[in-house]
């Protein structure tokens, strides 16, 4: 696809076609860099932001270019990494490298509640007319994804957080699951997340309006705001 290719894409969604460029190498480097690290055992699991947009939230989804990793043996991930992409980032325990033009971070972790499973990827590009196959990535259950969304959220207080948590709360089946998930999280990383909505989001509703995020369409800041603080009242209260 060339870029002027992407115009009527950009035309229809009010995207730039600059940024929906950068969404086409994201699913075109996918594919090599999951294959780099099946091919040499390592095993690691998708979440983030990408992920939970172009596994779950179809055409709702918001354009997202970084990749994060939980890497389950992180020197050996790192060590393949070296090899194929440049280090940009060397802290303990966290490595990011630049594969092409895409960022990926990769953590250190132990274990996580469930395993990664292969799930499909797709691109907000092929909602709007053009051919592209999904892409599998390991990665987690919504639920899961949802819960470390929240838990970001009420860490650093983000609009595209808020953007995914307000389409993830719109979808998620398993309402006990994802409190469960939630609830644990809460504790062992020290953070209240109804707490912050009231201390700190819902005191800086002006701030939010200046913000924009990368998705068809959306609600204004505030109102989605508000929704997410009520569903997770209901949630966790």
């Amino acid at each position: 696809m060339q870029n002027e290719d992407l115009v009527p894409i950009a035309q229809k969604t009010g995207i730039d076609a600059e940024k929906l460029k950068m969404e086409l190498e994201l699913f075109v480097s996918m594919p090599e860099i999951f294959g780099i690290f099946e091919r040499n055992n390592a095993d690691v699991g998708m979440y983030g932001g990408t992920a939970i947009n172009k596994v779950y939230f179809g055409e709702r989804q918001r354009l997202s270019y970084d990749i994060d990793l939980f890497c389950y043996n992180y020197d050996k991930a790192t060590s393949i990494m070296d090899k194929s992409a440049k280090r940009i980032v060397d802290k303990g325990g966290r490595a990011a490298y630049m594969y092409k033009s895409i960022r990926l971070d990769l953590w250190k972790i132990e274990k996580t509640p469930e395993k990664p499973q292969k799930l499909e990827a797709r691109s907000l590009l092929t909602f709007f007319g053009y051919v592209m196959p999904p892409v599998l990535v390991p990665t987690y259950s919504l639920e899961y994804l949802l819960a470390e969304k929240i838990i970001a959220l009420a860490e650093r207080n983000l609009l595209k957080d808020i953007y995914d948590a307000w389409v993830g709360l719109h979808i998620v089946k398993d309402r006990q699951k994802l409190r469960n998930y939630l609830m644990s999280m809460q504790r062992k990383r020290k953070v209240d997340v109804l707490f912050m909505f009231d201390s700190v989001i819902e005191k800086n509703l002006d701030w939010y309006k200046e913000k924009t995020i990368d998705a068809i369409s959306y609600p204004e800041p505030k109102l989605m705001i508000k929704d997410v603080h009520a569903k997770l009242e209901e949630l966790l209260g």
